[in-house]
């Protein structure tokens, strides 16, 4: 009963509430404000990775800045000059992995247009084979009162990727939790990643009587880490070998994933998988 209470007091104190704003502010004043706001600037997106194996010149890649709110939802009427600068946390260098083409520090935003593409020359040939790197980018102002940064999307990370693996094969399966190991395929897409005829480590073939449910996932290796492209296919439908990490280890041809299962009574349960390259 005090529960059905509490729910009663709060919905009649947000109506209340509302009561009162709807009184003191008609719903053309409310309007009249929402279309003097700020236009709200910001990128579209605040995460891309760009992966390049082999030097294949520079590449321009445009990441776009748009209008994402304010005002009426029409293009500004006047430019909007947006100042930029690389966050110190990057791990890209500057004339290594990218360089700028506008190197003034400001992007502008035509007055008429709803977006500007902020370009970026990539150096395909630079990219660090072993590790990751980052390039941070901070929108930090619009120099005038008729837009804003948004609080929410002035952040871009940019992830160049340049170490290749190579997982293609016969791998022989075990996992942690029960069965014998048993021999299966990993077999290299046209987009990159890796599909595995046995996604969960042999569990769901290998532990039950299902022997024919292999269970198949894909999944992408981004500098030895395990990536997942397509988790296991009892995975979505029933919780079955879900994938929640891993690592690959080229010199020794060893792939290590870490899995879960929600479906079996006794559960949950958790175990880890080992591929090795035959």
């Amino acid at each position: 009963m005090k529960k059905i209470k509490l729910v009663f007091y709060v919905v009649a104190l947000v109506t209340l509430n509302f009561s009162c704003l709807v009184d003191d502010e008609t719903g053309e004043d409310s309007l009249s404000a929402f279309s003097s706001s700020p236009n709200i600037v910001g990128f579209n997106g605040s995460n891309a990775a760009l992966s390049f194996f082999t030097d294949i010149g520079t590449v321009r890649r445009d990441f776009p800045v748009e209008i994402l709110g304010g005002q009426d939802n029409t293009p500004t009427t006047s430019d909007i000059n947006i100042s930029f600068e690389i966050d110190p946390a990057s791990t890209a260098v500057l004339g290594n992995e990218f360089n700028f083409v506008n190197n003034t520090g400001d992007l502008l935003l035509p007055a008429g247009e709803r977006f500007v593409n902020f370009p970026l020359d990539v150096i395909t040939g630079n990219f660090d084979p072993d590790a990751p790197t980052t390039l941070i980018i901070n929108l930090i102002n619009t120099g005038n009162d008729s837009s804003v940064i948004s609080a929410n999307a002035n952040v871009l990370t940019i992830t160049f990727v340049g170490c290749q693996a190579d997982l293609s094969g016969t791998f022989q399966v075990s996992n942690s939790l029960c069965g014998a190991p048993t021999n299966t395929q990993i077999i290299g897409n046209d987009d990159g990643s890796w599909s595995l005829e046995i996604g969960d480590g042999f569990f769901l073939a290998g532990c039950t009587t299902n022997a024919t449910l292999l269970n198949p996932a894909t999944i992408n290796i981004i500098c030895g880490e395990v990536q997942v492209a397509s988790q296991p296919s009892f995975c979505s439908s029933n919780g079955i070998g879900c994938i929640t990490g891993g690592t690959w280890d080229s010199a020794s041809g060893v792939l290590t994933m870490m899995h879960t299962d929600t479906f079996f009574n006794g559960g949950p349960f958790e175990w880890t998988s080992t591929y090795t390259r035959l």
